[in-house]
C-alpha cells in the first residue's frame, strides 16, 4: 500500500495551492507572517487565518469579506466560533482582555449558542483560528509579532492594530467549528500552560 504525507495529499487535491514549506516547527506566528506575504505579494486585499482543526460553515467567509466592505474602520474581523464537539455550545464570540486574574478571555465559551450572540459588536481581538485581516492593517501592524511562538499573538495584534486606527469585531451572523487547541495536544495540557504563560509575560511587558 502507498502511503502519501498530507502535504502529498494537499498538494495532488488542490494542485494550484501555492505551498511554504519549512524544514522545522517556526510556530503559528512567524509561519502565518509567511503565508501573508505570500498573499500579499500576489496582490491579496486581505488575508484570512485559518487553524488546520477549524472549519467554516457555509457562506462564513462570503460573510466576512462583505462585512470588511461595508465597515471601512475594521481591519480585522472573525465569525463567532462552534465547539467541533458540540456545535450547540461557543468556543468563542471574539476575544476581550481583562487586565485581571485572566489576562484574556474569550467571550462566550462554553455557553450556549443563541441569537444573543448573533449580533455584530467590536471586540478587543479576534482569535487567530479564524481570522480575516486587511491587507492595509497587515501592512500597517507587520502581521503577528515573530516573537510569539504561539498563543496571544493573536491578542497583540488585536491592540497593535487598534492603535494603527484598525478596529476588530466579531461578525456574529456567520460561524465556523474549531477543536480548540489541538496543535499542542488539546486541552489543558502541560506545553499549551506553558507557552501561555511565557507568553502572557511577553504580552504584559509590552502592554501593561
Amino acid at each position: 500500500m502507498l502511503f502519501r504525507s498530507s502535504l502529498e495529499e494537499v498538494r495532488l487535491a488542490h494542485p494550484r495551492l501555492r505551498v511554504v514549506r519549512n524544514e522545522e516547527n517556526l510556530g503559528f506566528a512567524p509561519a502565518s507572517n509567511q503565508g501573508m506575504q505570500e498573499a500579499l505579494s500576489a496582490g491579496a486585499d486581505g488575508v484570512l487565518f485559518v487553524n488546520n482543526d477549524l472549519v467554516l460553515e457555509p457562506g462564513c467567509l462570503a460573510g466576512l469579506v462583505l462585512f470588511l466592505a461595508e465597515q471601512p474602520g475594521v481591519g480585522l474581523c472573525g465569525p463567532r466560533i462552534l465547539d467541533a464537539a458540540d456545535p450547540t455550545r461557543l468556543w468563542a464570540a471574539g476575544g476581550r482582555v481583562g487586565w485581571g486574574p485572566n489576562l484574556t478571555f474569550l467571550r462566550g465559551h462554553g455557553q450556549e449558542d443563541g441569537e444573543v450572540w448573533w449580533d455584530s459588536v467590536e471586540v478587543d481581538f479576534v482569535p487567530g483560528c479564524a481570522l480575516l485581516v486587511t491587507g492595509q492593517a497587515l501592512v500597517d501592524t507587520g502581521g503577528f509579532d515573530p516573537a510569539y511562538f504561539a498563543y496571544m499573538e493573536d491578542v497583540d495584534l488585536g491592540l497593535r492594530a487598534r492603535d494603527a486606527g484598525h478596529r476588530a469585531a466579531l461578525v456574529g451572523e456567520v460561524a465556523a467549528r474549531h477543536s480548540g487547541s489541538w496543535s499542542t495536544g488539546g486541552g489543558y495540557n502541560p506545553r499549551r500552560k506553558y507557552m501561555m504563560a511565557v507568553n502572557s509575560v511577553w504580552f504584559l511587558r509590552r502592554h501593561g
